[in-house]
């Protein structure tokens, strides 16, 4: 069987998705997982990978760090943090040994980490996007205030009303229309021609910004027209999360990542083919496509351990 390492960027806890990576594969692929993190302390990752120390994401470090790692040969990127996304950019259809490096552009990788971008990205391309305000005194209603560069619920505030102590934020934040409705995720796949693929997972448990209960379901179809104008955009090219509310108004994008989204799992599950594509683009493998299925997800505890001394 052919070696080959997966790199997982920031991949503390994606255990549930390096397992189905190895279960996809195991008849073809011999895998060794690796992840990148902050120190090589025990992560529950390490159950399943090598975990090495990287520097911090975003830097020129990191850069150099990832190139030198990447020219080793035989490795495969796959991004869990959206601040590491630009350096990878950097390397985008670069060849490695056996391994083409799938990648977003650098606009792409930009525009979907900084909500300032996103919003201008979805004027431009007439996508329904919530209101930003830019001027404290335009807003007289409730409203939503979210990191320029952020994921997940950390660092994001519901204001109801809205006074001068909030201005502080302006230089961090962003001050969004507040839309209530079902929110959604998406999985997409778009590949080197531009074909698009997707799943779309309706939320109905959060927990700390993760996905703790959903239905996996094939996307309706005013989804996929929004779908279809990012894939036309050319920026991306890849993996990538999509998220949207429906309200009585429509269905509004409220963000895009530039990666694999924590519940991802659930669509690769229900036969979304998110690694067979991304493993044929990258080392030309072909895996035969899993029947499609809707299927119900919830999330459990569970422990993981490692021996510290034996007495």
């Amino acid at each position: 069987m052919k070696k080959i390492n997966v790199i997982l960027v920031g991949g503390a806890r994606r255990v549930t998705l390096a397992e189905q990576i190895r279960d996809l594969t195991k008849d073809v692929l011999d895998i060794e997982f690796i992840s990148i993190e902050k120190d090589e302390s025990f992560y529950p990752i390490s159950s399943i990978a090598k975990v090495i120390k990287g520097p911090k994401f975003g830097t020129v470090e990191f850069d150099e760090f990832l190139y030198s790692l990447l020219k080793k040969g035989n490795a495969i990127p796959i991004m869990c943090m959206d601040k590491a996304i630009p350096s990878l950019s950097k390397l985008r259809g670069m060849v490695f040994s056996d391994v083409t490096i799938v990648a977003h552009t650098l606009e792409g990788a930009l525009t979907a980490l900084d909500k300032r971008k996103t919003s201008d990205f979805c004027k431009k391309l007439g996508i329904r996007h919530p209101r930003i305000y830019t001027n404290l005194k335009e807003i007289n209603s409730k409203v939503i205030v979210k990191p320029i560069e952020g994921f997940g619920t950390r660092g994001v505030f519901v204001f109801d009303k809205i006074d001068e102590s909030h201005a502080c934020l302006l230089n961090t934040h962003i001050f969004q229309e507040f839309i209530d409705g079902q929110e959604t995720t998406h999985d997409l796949y778009i590949d080197s021609k531009g074909k698009l693929y997707v799943s779309s997972r309706d939320r109905l448990a959060v927990i700390d910004g993760e996905v703790d209960h959903c239905i996996v379901r094939r996307p309706y179809q005013d989804e996929m027209e929004i779908f279809k104008k990012i894939a036309s955009s050319g920026l991306f090219w890849g993996p990538l999360t999509v998220q949207t509310i429906r309200s009585s108004e429509g269905c509004f994008l409220i963000e895009i990542n530039a990666r694999l989204g924590g519940g991802v799992t659930a669509s690769i599950f229900a036969g979304f083919p998110v690694i067979e594509l991304l493993l044929k683009e990258s080392i030309g493998l072909d895996i035969r496509f899993r029947k499609l299925k809707k299927i119900e997800m919830r999330r459990a505890r569970r422990d993981f351990y490692r021996i510290i001394e034996e007495y």
